[in-house]
């Protein structure tokens, strides 16, 4: 099972997650984010990783404007909550899905996107709550599929069981946000990884 750590703020996280197994690390440009990291501090980051993939989380920026900053920040994948609708050059996309009492089917069909992250989402809130959603609503005939939302320790196990292709942390693994408790982040790589 892969995995990624996301709402990554500085090195010293990043090389640990790195080290111990994350495949994927996350950065959020959304300014109204408790995780938010700005370019720069992000492009001193994903220069210095060697193994893990870097994934920028946006919002509500313009595509064109998220294509770029791709570029420039070295991404592998961009990670989008507005429907996407057009191709990026060489990057990956992730289609966010906020899920709270259902799956939009539609969205899981977007043939813009490479993967597919369902997020727990609440009032329209979506992305860093620690909250779950029903877990047996995930369609089985995807391979794409990213688990996001209240993946912890306590529930990793049963993650583990449902038919996706990587699980999200963030969260679950703070010391407070944006800073990683670096024994929870060891414990649950580990564990995922085993």
């Amino acid at each position: 099972m892969r995995i990624k750590i996301c709402g990554i703020t500085n090195l010293t996280d990043a090389l640990l997650a790195e080290a111990k197994g994350a495949d994927y690390l996350g950065f959020i440009f959304a300014k109204t984010s408790k995780r938010f990291v700005a370019y720069d501090k992000a492009k001193e980051i994903i220069a210095k990783l060697t193994t893990a993939s870097a994934v920028g989380v946006f919002v509500d920026d313009d595509f064109d404007e998220i294509e770029r900053a791709a570029h420039d920040l070295g991404l592998y994948a961009v990670q989008l909550y507005a429907p996407v609708t057009r191709r990026f050059d060489n990057i990956k996309v992730i289609q966010a899905v906020k899920v709270e009492n259902a799956i939009d089917e539609e969205m899981l069909n977007n043939p813009y996107a490479n993967f597919y992250l369902l997020d727990a989402a609440r009032q329209g809130q979506c992305g860093g709550l620690g909250l779950t959603f029903d877990w047996t609503m995930i369609p089985g005939n995807f391979d794409n599929i990213f688990l996001a939302g209240g993946v912890s320790m306590e529930n990793v196990e049963e993650a583990l069981k449902k038919p996706v292709y990587a699980l999200d942390v963030s969260s679950s693994v703070e010391v407070s946000p944006g800073v990683k408790d670096h024994r929870k982040l060891e414990v649950l790589l580990k564990r995922v990884k085993q």
